[in-house]
């Protein structure tokens, strides 16, 4: 399938490549890109850059994302990993094991395996994957704790991984797509890894990488194209051993709130694509104010005589050298 294949609405089985490219025939929004534009430091302007909107943009390649990619491709496309990775065994120059992507072999594999569309692991990142999946099946030996809730594995069964959805906003007559990581019925599943599964610590991280706009946007897309009500899940694993993991369910406010930012978002998207325009901050000049609590910092200094010209007179005079 090529780029500009999708006519009508659907769930659509793709390549990761061609969905995060464009193919339908308008740009599709995504909740990346919705949260890209309502986040605090996001504008339209950044969401493009870091789109395939944009001609010149290339994915980040980072060594710290090859573990969460390797072990999301592991638990939800088991078939393709094998394929899918390259083990990266490299020597030195004198014949020794290489440490890391230190030699020049290392490099070389780990970039040729980039340009083939592969995941580069070095054995210790593959053995790592391979904990993980043996602790989100609590199939780690000698330990006197779960290393996941019973039900986690369970998760990415009896449904379909990798599916691609592609529907019409009718309000803002834009495209819209999303990728769910798993889909079983009732549920739309979404594999994280992180450096930590707290459940204290997700909230924060929820809010900071937009995990309710994610899911708002997800649920309107499967309801739209399969008509079923569903409920959205995180399973969330660390990448450090033991490799404990959180199942949540966004619900509640956090829900409600994505659903109130999803309209904004997407009436955005639609005017810079008619307009071809995507705004930066701002285009005009702004007043730069002190923020709420440095106010109030200052105003409790200034009730407490920091500021009070003679205080310094009276130091001056105390530290003045004696005639």
């Amino acid at each position: 399938m090529t780029t500009s294949t999708i006519t009508k609405p659907g769930v659509y089985q793709l390549d990761a490549e061609i969905y995060h490219g464009n193919c339908t025939l308008t740009p599709a929004l995504s909740a990346g890109f919705a949260w890209n534009m309502l986040k605090d430091g996001g504008c339209p302007a950044k969401a493009w850059f870091n789109s395939s909107l944009n001609p010149d943009y290339a994915p980040e390649q980072k060594t710290e994302f090859d573990i969460g990619s390797a072990a999301h491709l592991l638990f939800l496309e088991p078939d393709r990993y094998d394929a899918a990775v390259h083990i990266v065994r490299a020597f030195t120059k004198d014949g020794k094991p290489s440490e890391g992507y230190t030699s020049a072999d290392a490099k070389n594999q780990r970039d040729d395996a980039r340009n083939a569309g592969k995941i580069p692991l070095l054995p210790a990142q593959a053995e790592k994957v391979a904990g993980m999946r043996r602790a989100m099946r609590n199939e780690i030996p000698d330990l006197p704790f779960s290393t996941a809730p019973k039900f986690a594995d369970d998760a990415f069964s009896g449904g379909q991984a990798e599916q691609s959805y592609f529907w019409r906003d009718e309000r803002f007559g834009i495209w819209c797509k999303c990728r769910p990581d798993y889909v079983k019925p009732g549920h739309v599943v979404d594999y994280k890894t992180s450096t930590t599964a707290d459940p204290a610590d997700l909230k924060k991280v929820a809010a900071n990488m937009g995990w309710h706009v994610r899911a708002a946007h997800y649920l309107e897309g499967h309801k739209a194209l399969t008509g079923e009500d569903a409920t959205y899940w995180y399973v969330v694993q660390e990448k450090e051993a033991p490799y404990l993991t959180t199942v949540g369910k966004v619900a509640g406010a956090a829900l409600e709130w994505g659903r109130i930012m999803l309209p904004a978002a997407r009436a955005v998207f639609a005017g810079c694509l008619r307009s071809n325009r995507w705004p930066s901050y701002s285009e005009d000049a702004v007043l730069v104010e002190l923020p709420a609590w440095a106010e109030r910092q200052l105003q409790d200094r200034h009730d407490a005589g920091e500021f009070d010209p003679s205080r310094y007179f009276d130091l001056a005079r105390a530290w003045q050298a004696p005639l």
